[in-house]
C-alpha cells in the first residue's frame, strides 16, 4: 500500500510539470502552458501560452535584455496593466509596412487589411485591387500617417514597423486608444529568421499552427537548395549594392543578404564583418576589393546606362565587362512597387534559389528566376 501511495504521489508531481505549469509572475497568476509553436530562428519575438490568453513579447534590438512591447491576446476581454490587450482574431487592420503583405497572403488574411501606406509603392495585386474597389484606404506615408484617416477606418489594430525606441507615429496611434503592433523582422540576422515572423502575424488571427506548417515548408525548401551548393569548391566573388553620392552601401557581414550569398555558394569579401546593416564605403575601397568580382548582385538600377551615369569608373569592373550585373527588379510596378520588398521577405527559399541560379547556373539548369533580372 505504501508503494502504491508513493507511485500515485510521484505521478501527480510529474504531471504538474507537464502541460501547464504555474507561473507566479503572470498578470492573472495563471498557468504557463506548453507552446503551440516555437521559434527556430527568430530572436526578437516570443509567444507564450496561458490557459485563457497568449502573450507575445517583442524584444528590444537597441537595448540588451529589454522589452520593446508586449501584447496579450484572447477571445475574451481581459485587463492587463503591463501590455496591450488585443481581442482575437483581429477583424480589420492597417498594415503600414509592405514587408507584411506576403505574410497576410500566406495565411489567407489579406481581406482583413483596411488601410495601407504609400499605395503607389505596393506590388501586391490583392492590395491594389482592394484599393481600386475602395475596400481599403491609403493613410499616407509610413513616417507621417494621416491620423484622421486612421480614425475613420477605426481598425482593430495597426501593424507598424519599429525603427527606434521612441516611435512618434506609434505613440500618436496609441493615444487614440488603437492597439499598435510593432514588427521588427528587419533586424533579424538571417533570412529564415525574418520569414519566421509569419508566426507572429498569424498569432493575432489565431492561425499560428497553420503559419508554422507554411514556415516548415519554406525552411525545407531553403535548406534543400542550400544543400545543392554546400560542397562546391569554386565560389564566385560577389559585389552587391550601389554607389549613391559617392558612398557605396554594401551589406554588412552579418546581414541577411550576406548570409544568403554565403548559403548560395558565393564568396563575399566582408563575410567576417560583424555589421548587421549596411556598410558605408568610399568608391576607392570598392574599386580596390571588387573590381575583379565575378558577379554583381542587387544593383539598384534598371539598365547599364544608369550604372555608368552614376560612376564612369565602373567600366573597369569585371562584372560590367562580362555582362554579369543583376538587379532584384523583375517584379515591379510602373509606380514603384517591388515584390522583392514584399514576397522575398516571407519566401527566402525562392530568393535563395534565384541567387544560386545566377551564381551557379550549372546547378539549376533551365531555372527561371523569380525576382532577379540581368541588367543590360
Amino acid at each position: 500500500m505504501k508503494n502504491l501511495f508513493a507511485n500515485i504521489l510521484i505521478f501527480f508531481v510529474v504531471f504538474s510539470f507537464i502541460g501547464c505549469r504555474s507561473r507566479n509572475n503572470s498578470t492573472h497568476d495563471e498557468k504557463l502552458c506548453d507552446s503551440i509553436v516555437t521559434n527556430q530562428y527568430a530572436e526578437y519575438f516570443k509567444i507564450e501560452y496561458f490557459e485563457h490568453y497568449k502573450k507575445i513579447t517583442v524584444l528590444n534590438p537597441w537595448k540588451e535584455n529589454a522589452v520593446f512591447d508586449c501584447y496579450y491576446l484572447s477571445k475574451d476581454s481581459l485587463p492587463f496593466s503591463d501590455g496591450t490587450f488585443i481581442q482575437t482574431p483581429i477583424k480589420n487592420v492597417i498594415a503600414t509596412s509592405c514587408s507584411l503583405f506576403e505574410f497576410f497572403h500566406l495565411i489567407n488574411e489579406t481581406n482583413k487589411i483596411s488601410g495601407v501606406c504609400d499605395i503607389k509603392r505596393i506590388y501586391n495585386k490583392e492590395i491594389q485591387e482592394k484599393y481600386q474597389n475602395k475596400e481599403l484606404d491609403d493613410v499616407g506615408s509610413a513616417f507621417a500617417i494621416n491620423m484622421e484617416k486612421v480614425l475613420r477606418i477605426n481598425p482593430s489594430a495597426v501593424f507598424i514597423n519599429g525603427f527606434n525606441e521612441d516611435d512618434q507615429n506609434g505613440n500618436r496611434i496609441k493615444s487614440m486608444n488603437i492597439p499598435t503592433i510593432y514588427t521588427i523582422e528587419w533586424v533579424e540576422k538571417n533570412a529564415l529568421a525574418r520569414a519566421e515572423w509569419i508566426k507572429f502575424v498569424a498569432a493575432f488571427f489565431d492561425k499560428e499552427q497553420y503559419a508554422d506548417s507554411i514556415f516548415k515548408e519554406i525552411e525545407h525548401n531553403y535548406n534543400s537548395s542550400k544543400a545543392l551548393v554546400s560542397q562546391i569548391k569554386q565560389k564566385p566573388t560577389i559585389l552587391s549594392g550601389n554607389s549613391f553620392n559617392g558612398v557605396w552601401y554594401l551589406p554588412g557581414g552579418k546581414s541577411f543578404l550576406a548570409q544568403l550569398y554565403n548559403d548560395a555558394g558565393g564568396n563575399f569579401n566582408y563575410k567576417n564583418d560583424d555589421s548587421m546593416g549596411s556598410l558605408t564605403l568610399d568608391f576607392e575601397t570598392i574599386l580596390e576589393y571588387y573590381h575583379d568580382a565575378d558577379i554583381w548582385l542587387n544593383a539598384v538600377v534598371n539598365n547599364r546606362n544608369e550604372l555608368l551615369n552614376q560612376e564612369a569608373r565602373l567600366t573597369y569592373f569585371k562584372p560590367i565587362k562580362e555582362n554579369k550585373v543583376y538587379n532584384f527588379n523583375k517584379r515591379c510596378t510602373s509606380t514603384g512597387g517591388n515584390d522583392y520588398w514584399e514576397t522575398a521577405i516571407a519566401r527566402p527559399d525562392i530568393l535563395l534559389k534565384d541567387i544560386i541560379s545566377v551564381i551557379h547556373p550549372e546547378i539549376l539548369d533551365h531555372y527561371e528566376p523569380f525576382f532577379i533580372n540581368a541588367v543590360e
